[in-house]
């Protein structure tokens, strides 16, 4: 039978014939049937090989221990980072919602404003309209005077052309009567 122990294999011969006392072969009960290897030589190799890997197996573990140190730290750090880009993305997104919020108050406010002004605008077409109309009426009662002005250009120069005449004679026989008044006095 083979036993491994660690990387060094140890040996163990069934040997029927090896009689120790204890049993009827001479082997200790529990190892009824096993013969040790006795050689001292072979022990000292065996023991400076396991030695060596006690030592190796304490380096790789101290090794592993500073690897495990390392990697707490790096794991903090990462943490630590990952915690900082939470509490910035978490600020980023209060900000984004807030802003979304304004957007929305700013676009009710617009909206607002553009039917506010809508509504003028709609006020001042109406507005526009009532003086274009009265603006064609005034058009229309400036034609009557100027039709009126016509008239009574017209009448006057009927006027003075009946009249004129008879104007103008009275206007001699004042100027005569005027010269007499003048002579006699």
């Amino acid at each position: 039978m083979i036993v491994t122990l660690g990387y060094t294999r140890v040996s163990y011969e069934h040997d029927s014939t090896n009689k120790r006392a204890g049993s009827e072969n001479g082997a200790p009960a529990e190892h009824e049937g096993i013969r040790r290897v006795s050689e001292i030589d072979d022990l000292k190799v065996r023991m400076a090989t396991i030695e060596e890997q006690v030592a190796t197996l304490a380096n790789q573990v101290q090794a592993n221990r500073a690897d495990a140190a390392a990697a707490r730290v790096l794991a903090g750090a990462a943490d630590r980072d990952v915690s900082e880009f939470r509490a910035i993305l978490r600020n980023h997104t209060q900000v984004l919602n807030a802003m979304n919020e304004r957007v929305g108050i700013v676009e009710d406010k617009v909206d607002g404003l553009r039917g506010e002004f809508t509504s003028r605008m709609d006020q001042l077409d109406g507005r526009i309209d009532r003086l274009d109309g009265h603006m064609g009426q005034l058009d229309g009662r400036i034609d009557q005077l100027d039709g009126h002005m016509g008239q009574l250009d017209g009448r006057i120069d009927r006027l003075e052309a009946e009249h004129g005449r008879k104007l103008d004679d009275h206007g001699q026989k004042l100027d005569e009567i005027l010269n007499l008044l003048r002579s006699r006095g």
